[in-house]
Order: structure tokens, then C-alpha cells, then sequence
């Protein structure tokens, strides 16, 4: 009897690990991409991912891109650049609502940062994502999507040390005090291991960062 009850017990928990793998929640997540830090770039700029995996389909991913800048009206996503863990051959886009276009090369204005996979704005910029109208689009895997495809993508670093190495990065356009300048937003996916800026970058952020509050005072003095 004793034998018996430990392989029922056994047969249990094989029963429940099999069931809870089985109603796992598919993923979904959103992250915050945030900037420019480097000085003589503009300010508050906040894009906001979303990814969210289909729960009949674990290869398939909805991906939307916000732009969240009230101070910015007429602020428009140039490019959108983010890293994943498989080779770039794996990944396949589709459903865009606007027509940006997969591209290869490094991410405007990041410094020499070239990511995974990048999207660049259509010609004319009549169909840039704004504030009123985000980016959405699907990206299917060859195989089934984990959140180890995001928090393990190996982030691309930046020439400009202020910039450093991030997951994910978003080119704006129509941004700052006068709406003709550009920018980057960066970010990581929730829970990456993406290290903290050493000390020494982290210095120079923070000198950056008054060098940027003295220039903008005197701009404004000025004026």
C-alpha cells in the first residue's frame, strides 16, 4: 500500500506540472523607452512597447509602439530598433498598420547602435507613428516565443558612452523646444539582466545631465 500511495502521489504531481505547463499564460508585457540623455539632445522623450503573445499561437507576438509626448505634438518614430535572442532569420513581420519597412544597418542618430531587427519610417513621413496614431505590427518566431527571448537579447551598444548599450531604441523626429530637432528613447524589456552603466558612465551621465540644465538655462536666459 505504501508503494501504491507514493506512485498515486507520484502520477499527481507529474499530472499537475503537465497541467500547468499546459494553461501557462502566454506573454505580455510592456516596457518604456525613455531620453535623449546626452545634452545637446532634447528632453522627455517616453515610448511606450507592448508585446503580447497569442494564446493559440505561441510563434506569434503583437507588438505596438507609443509615442507618449504631450510636449511634442508633432513628434514622429523615425525608427524603431529592439534586439531578440535567435538570428534574425528566425523572426518574420507582418500586419503593419503603417508601412514601415524592415531595414538592416544602424539606428539613426544611436551613435553607430544597430539592433536585430529595425523598422524605418515610410518616404514623406505621412504615415509616421505619432501621438494620435501608434505603430502595430506582428512578428511570428519559427519556433514558440519564451521571455527568455527577450530578457536574454544581447542589448546593442552605442560609440556614444552617454547612450550605452540598451535592448531596444526608438529615432524621433519633430522634437524639442522648437519641434525641428531629434532624439533617441532607450529602454530594456521588463526583468532583463541588461547590467547597470558602471561608475564611470555613470558619471559622465550625470555630468551630461547638468551640462544639458546648464545649456537649456542659458538658452532660456537668452531668449
Amino acid at each position: 500500500m505504501r508503494h501504491l500511495a507514493k506512485s498515486l502521489a507520484a502520477v499527481a504531481l507529474v499530472s499537475a506540472l503537465s497541467s500547468t505547463t499546459a494553461f501557462a499564460s502566454p506573454i505580455s508585457f510592456t516596457t518604456t523607452l525613455v531620453g535623449d540623455p546626452r545634452p545637446d539632445s532634447p528632453d522627455n522623450l517616453v515610448v511606450t512597447v507592448s508585446v503580447a503573445q497569442d494564446a493559440a499561437n505561441l510563434r506569434v507576438t503583437y507588438w505596438t509602439v507609443d509615442l507618449d509626448m504631450a510636449l511634442y505634438p508633432k513628434a514622429r518614430l523615425d525608427e524603431f530598433g529592439f534586439s531578440l535572442v535567435a538570428p534574425d532569420s528566425q523572426y518574420t513581420f507582418s500586419d503593419f498598420n503603417l508601412p514601415y519597412t524592415p531595414v538592416t544597418g544602424s539606428l539613426n542618430g544611436s551613435g553607430g547602435a544597430k539592433f536585430l531587427l529595425t523598422l524605418d519610417d515610410p518616404n514623406g513621413n505621412k504615415y509616421d507613428a505619432t501621438n494620435v496614431f501608434s505603430l502595430r505590427f506582428t512578428l511570428t518566431k519559427t519556433s514558440d516565443f519564451t521571455m527568455a527571448d527577450f530578457t536574454s537579447a544581447i542589448p546593442s551598444c552605442s560609440d556614444d558612452t552617454i547612450l550605452g548599450c540598451n535592448q531596444l531604441a526608438a529615432h524621433l523626429q519633430a522634437v524639442g523646444p522648437t519641434g525641428n530637432d531629434s532624439g533617441v528613447a532607450i529602454g530594456n524589456y521588463p526583468g532583463s539582466g541588461n547590467p547597470v552603466p558602471e561608475p564611470a558612465s555613470m558619471l559622465l551621465f550625470g555630468t551630461g545631465t547638468v551640462a544639458s540644465w546648464l545649456a537649456r538655462r542659458r538658452r532660456n536666459a537668452a531668449a
